[in-house]
C-alpha cells in the first residue's frame, strides 16, 4: 500500500491529497513499527500539505494524530479543534479530541466528547474509548461489558478487533482475572499477530501468575527486538526484584543510551525514565525533574501518581501526598497506579531522608491510605 501512495506522490507532488494519503499510511504503520524515520517523514508530509492547503480539514486532523504520537497533547487539542472549525467532525477527529483530553487530565470534557462520538459514530473506536473512561473511573466490570459489546461491531480479523481483545486483557489483568486476561490476549495474537505489546502484556500475566523468571525472559526478548524505554524499564524493574544483576547491568547500559536520545528528541519517554532514576536510588534530582516536566505536559492521574512516587522516594512526603490525592481522585483500579501511590511508612522524627533533609525539621505529614484518620 505504501508503494502505491509513493507512486501517486511522484506524479502529483503539488496536490495535498497524495501527501496526506502517504502520511496517514505512515501514521497507521507507526502503531506497530515505531520507526523514527517514518515518524519524521509523516510530520514533514503533513507540514507540506498544510503549506499547500492551510485550511484542509484532513491535514489538521493528521497533524493532531502526529502530535499525539509525539506526546504534544495541548498542541494536538488545538489542531483537532482547528480541524473541527474547517469541517464536520469525524470518528477520527472526535477520537483524537477525546484522547488528548484524557492525557491532559480533563476527564469530564473527555466524557462529553466520547458521548458525542458514541451518538454520531457508534462503533469500536467509540466503545473502546468509553470503556477506557469507565475503567479510569473505577468501573472495570462496566468497561468489560462495553468492550464485549464492541467486539460484535469490529471487522473480524482486523487490527481494531485485535486491539479490543488487548484492551480486554488489560482490564481482566487489573481486575485479577488472570486466566481471562490470557485468553483475551491469545485471541488478539490469533487475529493480528506480531505486535510487540503482546509479549509485554503476556509478561505481566506471567508475573501475576507467580512466574517472574518467565516474565523477565519474555521482556528481555522483546527489548532485544523492539528497544523501547517503556519495555526496558519494565524489564529492569523485574530484574531488580529478582536480584538478576547481570540483566540489570545490560538493561542499564541500554537505558542510559536511550535516555540521551529521548532527551535530544521529543521526550516521549520521560515517564519511564523518571521511574527508572527514582528506583536506581542515586538520581533523585533527575527523576524529579523529569516527573515534574511530565506532570506539566501531561497532567493525567498517572503523571500525578508518578510524581508522588518520585517525591516519596526523595523524602518529600508532604508534596507527594498532594499528588497522590490527585492520582486517586477517580478511583481507578490499576495495578501500576497502586504501585506508585501505595502508602509507605512515614520517616521517624530526626531521620535523614534521601534528599538530605530531616523529617522532624520539615514537619513532614505521613502518607495515609484513603479514609485513614
Amino acid at each position: 500500500m505504501l508503494q502505491s501512495f509513493e507512486k501517486a506522490l511522484l506524479t502529483r507532488s503539488d496536490d495535498p491529497r497524495p501527501l496526506l494519503d502517504l502520511a496517514q499510511a505512515l501514521l497507521q504503520a507507526l502503531r506497530t513499527s515505531r520507526d523514527a524515520r517514518d515518524a519524521a517523514r509523516a510530520e514533514a508530509l503533513i507540514q507540506r500539505a498544510l503549506t499547500l492547503a492551510p485550511r484542509d480539514f484532513r491535514a489538521w486532523a493528521l497533524k493532531a494524530w502526529d502530535e499525539m504520537n509525539r506526546h504534544q497533547f495541548r498542541e494536538a487539542l488545538v489542531s483537532v479543534r482547528q480541524a473541527h472549525g474547517l469541517g464536520v467532525p469525524s470518528a477520527l477527529t472526535l477520537g483524537l479530541e477525546s484522547d488528548a483530553l484524557v492525557e491532559l487530565g480533563r476527564y469530564d470534557d473527555a466524557l462529553a466528547v466520547t458521548q458525542k462520538l458514541l451518538d454520531v459514530f457508534p462503533g469500536l473506536p467509540a466503545y473502546s474509548r468509553a470503556a477506557h473512561l469507565r475503567f479510569l473511573h473505577g468501573d472495570i466490570e462496566g468497561a468489560v461489558g462495553l468492550l464485549n459489546e464492541s467486539l460484535a461491531m469490529a471487522p473480524p480479523g482486523s487490527e481494531a478487533h485485535a486491539w479490543a481483545f488487548v484492551q480486554l486483557a488489560e482490564l481482566h489483568l487489573n481486575g485479577g482475572q488472570i486466566e481471562r486476561a490470557e485468553n483475551a490476549l491469545a485471541r488478539a495474537e490469533t487475529l493480528f499477530p506480531g505486535r510487540p505489546d503482546y509479549a509485554v502484556l503476556r509478561a505481566r500475566v506471567r508475573e501475576a501468575q507467580g512466574k517472574p523468571g518467565e516474565a523477565l525472559a519474555l521482556l528481555q526478548e522483546t527489548v532485544d527486538r523492539y528497544p523501547s524505554p517503556d519495555y526496558a524499564v519494565t524489564a529492569w524493574r523485574l530484574a531488580r526484584s529478582l536480584g538478576d544483576h547481570e540483566a540489570m547491568r545490560r538493561l542499564a547500559l541500554l537505558l542510559d543510551g536511550m535516555a540521551r536520545l529521548d532527551e535530544a528528541g521529543d521526550k516521549v519517554f520521560r515517564r519511564a525514565f523518571a521511574e527508572y532514576y527514582a528506583l536506581r536510588g542515586n538520581q533523585y534530582g533527575e527523576a524529579e525533574r523529569l516527573a515534574r516536566e511530565e506532570c506539566l505536559r501531561r497532567p493525567d492521574i498517572y503523571s500525578h501518581a508518578l510524581l508522588a512516587f518520585v517525591l516519596r522516594q526523595a523524602g518529600k512526603y508532604r508534596e507527594a501526598n498532594r499528588h497522590r490525592q490527585a492520582a486517586l481522585r477517580l478511583g481507578t483500579r490499576d495495578r501500576r497506579l497502586e504501585w506508585w501511590v501505595r502508602p509507605p511508612l512515614a520517616p521517624r522524627p530526626g531521620t535523614v531522608t534521601p534528599n538530605g533533609s530531616r523529617a522532624a525539621g520539615e514537619g513532614i505529614a505521613p502518607f495515609k491510605p484513603e479514609g485513614a484518620p
